[in-house]
């Protein structure tokens, strides 16, 4: 029973399947809230409005920020791989080498 429901979802209305497989048919495919729209519209006036020249100097500053903020996360990604090698490496040790004894000479 799965695989007919399967075999039905992967095919189109008309019995063939889809370019992608995937691909929802177009008159099925959900339209965008037109608030959406409204917003887009609205911030695209609002580019309109900044002068060209920072424009440019906010675009510069978006990707110094966007690089900035990738060299914080390969910097953390770094640290958190140093450390599990760290760990892995004192835990691998602690197993082999078992616990630490210590003879104490009774007199």
């Amino acid at each position: 029973m799965a695989s007919e429901q399967n075999s039905d979802t992967a095919h189109d209305h008309d019995g063939t399947i889809p370019p992608n497989g995937w691909e929802i048919p177009q008159s099925e495919q959900r339209q965008r809230p037109p608030e959406l729209d409204a917003l887009a519209r609205a911030l695209a006036q609002l580019l309109e409005a900044i002068p060209e020249d920072l424009q440019a100097a906010a675009a510069e500053a978006a990707r110094a920020t966007a690089d900035a903020v990738r060299a914080l996360l390969e910097a953390i990604r770094a640290v958190i791989d140093w450390l599990a090698a760290f760990l892995e490496r004192n835990r691998s040790g602690a197993e082999s080498a078992g616990p630490q004894v210590h003879d104490i000479p009774i007199l």
